[in-house]
């Protein structure tokens, strides 16, 4: 499977952000678990990529399923980053003793 330049790039920069999360871990950092994450769940998730590329799940739709697909993946989009913030917030109250 021939990888595109753009992909090539965001594997790259996914194993940069995970060396640079281990390293802030190794250094007790406290970023360092956050970084680590971010970094292990973007090489799982191309990991997951290419598994879905291989078996033939995944491809080039049709142009009529491709806009439901990105307007779906907006959606997912949308509702992670708002449920990410809600949790954030929520964790950072002070909860009176």
């Amino acid at each position: 499977m021939q990888l595109e330049p753009s992909m090539l790039a965001l594997l790259v920069l996914s194993i940069i952000v995970l060396i640079f999360g281990l390293l802030l871990l190794v250094t007790k950092k406290p970023a360092g678990k956050v970084i680590t994450a971010i970094g292990v769940g973007m090489i799982v998730t191309f990991m997951f990529y290419f598994a879905f590329v291989s078996a033939g799940i995944y491809g080039k739709p049709g142009a009529e399923t491709g806009y439901v697909l990105n307007i779906l993946g907006l959606i997912i989009l949308v509702l992670g980053a708002a449920a990410s913030i809600y949790y954030i917030k929520k964790s950072r109250t002070v909860q009176p003793a």
